[in-house]
């Protein structure tokens, strides 16, 4: 039986920590490549997919080591604010991810509306 003094961290409080570590270590990856002088779009993006490809990485690590995993939803979460390439390197390298068809489906549908939104920018404003 836990302390009565110490809280015990639930998969939902272990999902919001996880997000927010990201969020801030993206927010800290990307300040830096923005003082070695890469343009804001280009650092945040380059910060979210060495992010998302380490946060993928770990998942893969954990999974083999029976240890508390990274939930679905931050993993696509990541992909689809914009770490899409680091987390397809990762699953291609490492080989994770690559059994749920659910998680692929979910990740593929993410693919897709990045690439339209992609598309349909590139089509009108350029």
């Amino acid at each position: 039986m836990p302390d009565a003094g110490r809280a015990v961290m639930g998969f939902q409080d272990f999902t919001v920590k996880v997000t927010l570590r990201a969020f801030v270590t993206v927010l800290v990856f990307s300040i830096v490549l923005m003082v070695l002088g890469l343009p804001f779009i280009a650092a945040c993006l380059a910060g979210l997919n060495v992010v998302t490809f380490l946060i993928y990485g770990w998942d893969k690590y954990a999974s083999r080591r029976y240890m508390t995993r990274i939930p679905e939803i931050t993993l696509l979460s990541l992909g689809a604010a914009g770490g899409t390439a680091g987390a397809l390197l990762d699953q291609e390298l490492f080989r994770h991810k690559t059994k749920s068809k659910a998680f692929r489906l979910r990740f593929f549908a993410i693919t897709v509306a990045q690439i339209t939104v992609l598309l349909l920018f590139c089509w009108l404003w350029l």
